[in-house]
């Protein structure tokens, strides 16, 4: 990796294009319906987004990665509950991420050509144009994990501490965003410890070290919110689950498909239902045989007095 001149030409360059295109698609969607009318997870985070605004917090764990309707309600606060202000902002987000591209691009090559290349490629990238429209995390997330990336890089060119901790905040950050952010700062440190260890760089391996204690760090605020309010490990969200079975049950085509509504609370009941009877066979219990004595009169359930009671 070659040292690069400054790229504030190309910088700029990336920069005005970025806001060129964002800016007429802004005005090509402005008549949709759902323009200004957040829908499905849209909404979702909208209204999570001015809970966060009024100062609430949910009362049980994040069933959603925190960071990005958290990043709305300081929006909200500042402009109001906007959806155009939020939309400005994540365009303007968007703008400085296609500098930032141009940035990584220039200092990954040496080239000034391949900068610009960068930052232009990443300018027009179709589902990232739609995405930095949408009240949805994809965008920032983005934004935050090539910060992280141009901060590992550097951190792993200085072999600095302070640097690494840097990065590992800014991968905590993406992660709380996207929690699927996490898989990828987990394979990464490890193939730099492995590297480091076999190459017996002791300040490479400090530098990932801390780039991995910073991200754990960041996210421990939420992991500890989730346990005290739920009494279960759950490090970022509890959404997991349910996008795993979304994909991964005897028929995905059917419930990719789902969207809110009744077919979404029934998909969630179908969920719970085939976790309690994998609880059940891993106990040597069937919950049919459970109901039936339960309604022959056979078991009984301990009566407790409330305290509160008189």
């Amino acid at each position: 990796m070659s040292d690069t001149p400054p790229l504030r030409r190309e910088f700029a360059i990336a920069v005005a294009l970025s806001v060129a295109v964002q800016g007429v698609v802004l005005l090509q969607l402005r008549d949709d319906p759902t323009f200004l009318t957040p829908i499905i997870d849209a909404a979702t985070y909208h209204r999570q987004a001015i809970a966060h605004a009024a100062g609430l917090s949910p009362d049980g764990p994040f069933f959603q990665p925190p960071l990005y309707p958290m990043f709305l309600g300081v929006v909200y606060r500042v402009f109001g509950p906007s959806v155009l202000a939020a939309k400005l902002v994540q365009i303007a987000l968007g703008a400085i991420l296609a500098g930032l591209a141009t940035a990584l691009g220039g200092r990954l090559s040496g080239d000034r050509r391949v900068a610009l290349l960068a930052g232009v490629l990443l300018t027009l990238h179709g589902p990232l144009i739609f995405f930095q429209q949408q009240l949805l995390p994809a965008g920032l997330a983005t934004f935050l994990g090539t910060l992280a990336i141009l901060a590992t890089w550097r951190a792993r060119r200085i072999r600095s501490l302070a640097v690494g901790g840097l990065a590992g905040v800014l991968w905590g950050a993406t992660s709380l965003t996207v929690a699927n952010s996490l898989a990828v700062v987990a394979v990464l440190a490890a193939l730099a410890l492995v590297r480091d260890v076999a190459a017996r760089d002791g300040r490479a391996a400090r530098a990932t070290l801390a780039l991995v204690v910073a991200c754990a760090a960041t996210i421990a605020p939420v992991t500890w919110h989730n346990f005290r309010t739920s009494g279960h490990f759950v490090p970022i969200s509890t959404n997991a689950g349910i996008n795993l079975w979304i994909g991964n049950n005897p028929e995905p085509d059917r419930t990719l498909a789902i969207r809110p509504g009744a077919e979404w609370v029934e998909l969630q009941r179908e969920a719970a239902l085939a976790a309690a009877q994998k609880a059940a066979q891993e106990h040597g219990f069937s919950l049919d045989e459970i109901l039936g004595k339960k309604s022959a009169g056979k078991t009984s359930v301990p009566k407790y007095r409330n305290p509160a009671d008189p």
